[in-house]
């Protein structure tokens, strides 16, 4: 999640919170951040490179489960008002790499209200 948010500074947007729903189970998206007043809602991954495609479709299909159908009326709740989500996965070798080599993907999709 320190990756994460900290590439989505660096690109311009201002992190705001975590697990959003629930903090204390880990449920709910896994970051909400902010880009000229306009809220983006995303999903986190981090995985091995050899399973980055695995992930990506995992997430996109997360983020989209969670945004339309299992938390869509606390998303009318958020300020500012959410215009995107997205998934930001971050890939790795685990076992003979250090943890400072990464390589990040980013996507973003406009979030459609009722």
């Amino acid at each position: 999640m320190e990756i994460a948010s900290n590439f989505l500074t660096s690109m311009g947007w201002e992190y705001k919170e975590r697990y959003i729903i629930d903090p204390s189970s880990r449920k709910g998206f896994d970051l909400l951040a902010v880009k000229d007043n306009i809220g983006y809602l995303f999903e986190v991954k981090i995985t091995e490179p050899s399973f980055r495609n695995k992930a990506i479709k995992r997430a996109m299909d997360e983020i989209r489960k969670q945004a339309y159908k299992m938390y869509r009326e606390f998303i009318d709740t958020l300020y500012p008002k959410i215009g995107y989500i997205g998934f930001i996965v971050i890939t790795f070798h685990y076992s003979w790499r250090s943890l400072n080599e990464y390589k990040v993907y980013f996507w973003v999709e406009r979030y459609e209200e009722r």
